[in-house]
């Protein structure tokens, strides 16, 4: 299902208490309009520091436990020729798995598909979230899931073509935020002299940036045809509305 809202929660969004947040090396970054970038080693730690902002996460809420999760493929069908992307939500047994090799048996026996690498080295983070949200899923009235690179395409005229990890991905990524944010690149510099690549990487900087503006502009939420997963939490994901 395909809301419009105007601002999450259908309300209108105060851009300064909303934030973009990604997950990197060093834990969560957050990056808010007019305040510098913020690096905070938990999940958790990021909540309590800011208990009342609104805030975009990239990383799924809302776990599958039978069936997969409908939201990629209407997402992938935002992302023409770039839906890879966008992977397969991993079931919450898969996610809370001690291996990599338990975790691709869990999901082929619950989802029918093994994990690719790259999901499982994100599923501590998937998990940290989940177990939050699971402890108190109010939090969903001011935690959202969000996609960056699918917020970079709706919010650009023809979309990034170059990879986010080439230095002209990071050019044309910033001279789509510079649109929306016009001290993006003084603030992506800051980020970058304020952490070492070992704990943000660029892209990460880049990904918390998209998703701070996507905090300012009208969204659509796609919602899951089965509304909740098992353990009550919404599962959705809040991209920009295309006009």
């Amino acid at each position: 299902m395909d809301v419009d809202v105007a601002g999450i929660g259908g309300v209108d969004v105060d851009v300064a208490g909303s934030g973009g947040v990604d997950g990197c090396a060093g834990g969560w970054m957050l990056a808010s309009m007019g305040q510098p970038v913020e690096l905070f080693g938990s999940f958790g730690a990021l909540l309590k520091a800011h208990p009342k902002k609104t805030l975009l996460v990239d990383i799924p809420m809302g776990l599958p436990d039978k069936f997969p999760r409908d939201v990629e493929p209407q997402a992938r069908k935002l992302l023409p020729g770039r839906s890879g992307s966008l992977f397969p939500v991993p079931c919450r047994q898969a996610v809370y798995a001690s291996s990599y090799e338990d975790a691709c048996k869990t999901n082929s026996r619950y989802l029918g598909k093994k994990l690719s690498r790259q999901t499982w080295n994100i599923c501590s983070k998937i998990r940290e979230v989940d177990q939050i949200l699971c402890s108190d899923a109010s939090l969903q009235d001011r935690v959202y899931e969000s996609h960056p690179e699918l917020a970079f395409y709706l919010l650009s005229a023809e979309g990034p073509r170059h990879s986010k990890k080439t230095r002209d991905g990071i050019a044309e990524r910033l001279n789509i935020l510079a649109t929306y944010y016009e001290p993006v690149h003084e603030y992506y510099d800051l980020a970058l002299q304020k952490y070492p690549r070992k704990l943000v990487a660029r892209d990460d900087v880049l990904d918390a940036m998209i998703l701070m503006v996507l905090g300012g502009v009208d969204q659509t939420v796609l919602e899951d045809s089965g509304g909740k997963d098992e353990q009550g939490l919404k599962i959705r994901m809040t991209l920009p509305k295309t006009h």
